[in-house]
């Protein structure tokens, strides 16, 4: 069976037993921040589990794309570990449990993969930590599956219990079944079997049986809807159907791993392992990417950069030193396409991403790898100290999980805890910290998933309604039976206005989603101690902050199609902010925009703004929407049912946002800034409707000013700028000229006053302030004088600094370099250099005549 027939098959099953089909989320795990990426099929189920949202359906099948990142060490060492892999699920909530979960699950494996019954074996849970054993499971499994008691295994919490990522949510005991891969792979003891740390049996199918609610202090609660969380790894399932020993010897893999070979020339049977990490690492990178999560020094990005260094340490030890996954991203999408076919829409600007990646790594590895070898040979211990491993972090970028794997090889160990505690005190450099804020604040105090009452938004057609309160709660967040008020999502922030009636008035700061419900946030005029749970009240929504609102999101629609007619269809929205003030979006793109470009992106949109194309919004299914060309930011997730955005023939686009009725409304569009926010992904941000002509207006004041000032009309204000710069930078060369002849002439002085030192002439001179250049120049000219050295200091962009310089006929046994390097200490900053010539500098305020002082003594220490 073909990987894509499996995946058919696997969901066909369960569609037939009434489970609703349901895609797979995204790797980025929405707004649970307890996750720092999508790990199992189960994250998207969990509120309805917990009953927090109204079940839309009892029973579910999913194919989910999952990331983890517990066992990377183990990846392509060991033939069953991944980082991406896909998860196949049923699900149920509050419906089906033990006994259909079990049944169903023997059957698909031994009828419709037909998996040898005699392989399969399973363990359940033996009761642990004052749990109860699940008798339940062993007694299905026994009396109507018939498997033989031998075959059931009971193991402990750590095997038999699952507890929800992120330790809060459903949980429960669980049964998993294994495939006895044989008694060669194992470790040939007796007791061997399922849960041995052996690779012989290995866990396919894990059945969760949800039927509790872990809180945060470790207690455990019934869950409301009672249910099945079941996980397959997709892969592993492969694995025991084709007999192959490794998954990496599987269809989903080999094509990357026999282009790797081809491009790095290299046999796949000299290093397996090494492309083995190379193909895993290669489908993460790929995947993480094309949902917006890109390499960089902070969280998720981080552990992305991991990845890609870890495959590209491995291949720069195979020789291959220069980039070259980036030409895997193509085998991965042409691989993956008919069950992802975004991975092809925008391969282009993945690999893109992971060669920009590759190639700053590149070149800094090179250097680093020199520096760690040099390190493990002046090793007069078995251990590097942290020290170490953070000067290659801080000074070559030399990631200190890849210092660990190469310490590994070496037979070395490694001062972690010492090289985190340097981490933790350094402030001059990034933590590879993940933080992950939730923008409830302090509204999580409280639960609101329990209030049943439904609160309807009306907000699309109507800025303003009569309606109730429903909740209250500190005089801070007031819930209605329906609201006019739009609730942040989709960048568009929330609406602000008032609730009021003739005994108060509550001014609404902030509309936002907290639980599946829009909560008003904002104060009270005057202080009232009423009780206002299920008061009448009026609403209003402010009209001018929501017609700005609207003004700038129907203008990212217009602009991501100006974009995409400009630079390329390939262009894609990455993220946007929608403000009143301003709008901010991020889209693909590689390089900066020219002036000229820029200028046309802002043309297109302000023609079809003079056009006053009419907005169509309707709602229609999610099928229809694609059949009828609406784009939708991938990262986003959709119901059946979606808001399509239509603007004439210009852009459609599925959104939740609010908008204008026609483009006229928006009266202008300017982009204020261009820039890159980090590779492959740069942000346009703009102005519309009243903040555009305040702009243009403010502009118009300012040219008019210069106008006056210059003497010249509008017309000639650019060249009179041009030609009075053009003066000012000849008059500023003209004066650092006489400013450095001033400074050179003093050298007859100075040497009048050199000091002997250890029979060595000492020079120490300060300058009030000058130029870096014009400093080395003077030391150039005194060192010209044997058996001379110093140091001069001046106040350099209000910091110190200092040239510290040796005669060459005494370089043999005085270092300037080293000099620089006491000299950088005391200042605060750093130093170094050659030993004729070095130069340090040191932080704003420090005492440049105290450090200069302190020049005779450090020379003395330095020869003695």
């Amino acid at each position: 069976m073909k990987p894509q027939e499996l995946r058919k098959s696997f969901i066909s099953f369960f569609e037939e037993r009434e489970h609703k089909i349901v895609s797979s989320s995204s790797l980025l795990p929405g707004d649970d921040p307890t996750l720092l990426f999508t790990a199992a099929g189960m994250v998207q189920f969990k509120k309805l589990w917990s009953g927090e949202v109204a079940l839309p359906y009892t029973r579910a099948v999913s194919i989910q794309k999952c990331l983890r990142t517990s066992d990377l060490e183990k990846v392509g060492k060991y033939p069953r570990y991944t980082t991406f892999f896909e998860m196949l699920g049923n699900f149920s909530f509050g419906d089906y449990f033990k006994q259909e979960a079990i049944k169903w699950a023997w059957e698909f494996l031994t009828e419709i993969v037909k998996l040898p019954k005699d392989k399969l074996y399973v363990s359940v849970f033996k009761g642990d930590d004052g749990l109860k054993e699940d008798t339940e499971a062993s007694d299905i499994w026994k009396n109507e599956i018939g498997l033989d008691k031998s075959r059931i295994y009971k193991l402990g919490k750590e095997d038999n219990f699952w507890t929800p990522v992120g330790g809060r949510g459903a949980c429960g005991p669980c049964s998993e079944i294994y495939y006895d891969t044989g008694e060669e792979i194992g470790c040939g003891k007796p007791t061997c079997g399922p849960g041995c740390s052996c690779n012989r049996f290995m866990e396919i199918w894990n059945l969760v049986f949800p039927q509790y609610d872990s809180q945060a202090d470790g207690s455990l609660k019934p869950l409301k809807n009672r249910g099945i969380d079941t996980g397959m790894g997709f892969e592993r399932l492969l694995l025991v159907m084709e007999g192959k020993k490794s998954i990496f010897e599987l269809d989903t893999f080999t094509p990357i791993i026999e282009e790797a070979s081809k491009i790095c020339n290299v046999k796949y049977e000299q290093n397996k392992t090494a492309f083995n990490i190379i193909a895993d690492h290669i489908r993460t990178l790929t995947f993480a990417i094309v949902e917006g999560i890109y390499p960089s020094n902070i969280g998720r990005g981080y552990v992305l950069r991991h990845v890609l260094r870890r495959a590209q340490g491995r291949a720069y030890e195979m020789g291959i030193k220069q980039a070259f996954m980036y030409k895997l991203v193509p085998a991965v999408a042409d691989l993956m396409k008919e069950q992802y076919p975004e991975l092809v829409a925008r391969r282009e600007i993945i690999a893109l991403i992971v060669k920009s990646e590759e190639e700053s790594f590149l070149k800094t590895l090179e250097q680093g790898t020199i520096v760690f070898n040099n390190i493990v040979k002046e090793l007069k211990t078995d251990e590097i100290p942290g020290d170490a491993i953070f000067k290659l972090y801080d000074t070559y970028g030399f990631p200190p999980d890849l210092t660990y794997e190469l310490s590994e090889r070496e037979g070395k160990k490694v001062d972690k805890e010492g090289f985190q505690k340097i981490m933790e005190s350094s402030k001059e450099k990034a933590r590879a910290v993940s933080k992950f804020e939730n923008v409830k604040g302090t509204i999580e105090s409280f639960s609101i998933g329990e209030i049943d009452k439904k609160s309807e938004f009306i907000g699309y057609n109507n800025t303003e309604t009569d309606a109730k309160i429903i909740f209250e709660k500190g005089k801070k967040w007031i819930l209605l039976d329906k609201t006019p008020f739009y609730a942040e999502s989709g960048g568009q922030v929330g609406d602000k206005g008032k609730i009021f009636n003739k005994d108060f008035e509550f001014d609404v700061e902030d509309t936002q989603i907290i639980e599946g419900k829009r909560v008003h946030i904002g104060k009270f005029k005057k202080e009232t101690d009423k009780t206002i749970t299920n008061e009448k009240v009026k609403c209003e929504v402010n009209k001018q902050w929501r017609k700005a609102l609207e003004c700038n999101h129907t203008a990212t629609h217009l602009l991501h199609s100006s974009l995409r007619k400009v630079l390329g269809d390939w262009v894609h929205q990455e993220g946007s902010l929608v403000e009143a003030e301003r709008l901010r979006f991020d889209f693909t793109h590689f390089s900066h925009l020219e002036t000229s470009e820029i200028e046309k992106i802002e043309d297109i949109v302000n023609n079809w703004i003079e056009e006053n194309i009419k907005v169509e919004i309707s709602e229609v299914s999610m099928e229809e929407a694609i059949k009828k060309g609406a784009m939708a930011i991938f990262t986003e997730k959709y119901g059946n049912i979606v808001r399509m955005v239509k603007i004439g023939d210009v852009s459609n686009e599925l959104c939740g946002g609010t908008h204008l009725r026609n483009t006229g409304e928006m009266r202008a569009f300017k982009i204020i800034s261009e820039g890159s926010i980090h590779t492959g992904v740069r942000r346009i941000e703009a102005i519309t409707g009243k903040y555009a002509m305040e702009w243009f207006n403010k502009c118009d004041r300012e040219i008019k000013g210069l106008s006056a000032e210059l003497g010249v009309n509008i017309e000639q204000v650019k060249p009179k700028v041009i030609e009075l710069m053009a003066v000012e930078k000849e008059l500023k060369s003209k004066l650092a000229q006489i400013e450095r002849n001033g400074i050179l002439s003093l050298v007859p002085e100075i040497l009048e006053n050199k000091k002997t030192i250890n029979n060595i002439g000492m020079i120490v001179y300060s300058v009030p302030t000058a130029e870096v250049n014009v400093l080395r120049d003077l030391a150039d000219k005194l060192r010209c004088h044997k058996n001379t050295a110093g140091v001069i200091g001046a106040i350099v962009s209000e910091k110190p600094f200092f040239v510290s310089f040796v005669s060459d006929d005494l370089s043999a046994k005085l270092s300037a370099g080293k000099i620089s390097v006491e000299i950088g200490k005391l200042a605060g900053g750093g130093g170094g250099g050659k030993n004729t010539i070095a130069q340090s500098g040191g932080k704003a305020g420090v005492n440049l005549e105290e450090i200069l002082n302190k020049v005779p003594e450090i020379v003395q220490r330095l020869l003695s």
